[in-house]
């Protein structure tokens, strides 16, 4: 029974494929959030 059970969780935990359309939309997700905004913000500056 425990061998059944460790087996459904790893069979669950696989994540998504990087190649696949939906890997790909997170990752440009996650380049524009973490790249994107924050260069964005430094190059618009204080505009005092």
């Amino acid at each position: 029974m425990k061998l059944i059970q460790v087996f459904a969780i790893e069979e669950l935990s696989k994540g998504v494929d990087p190649a696949s359309p939906l890997g790909i939309s997170i990752i440009s997700f996650g380049l524009v959030f973490t790249l994107g905004l924050p260069l964005l913000l430094i190059l618009q500056g204080r505009k005092d």
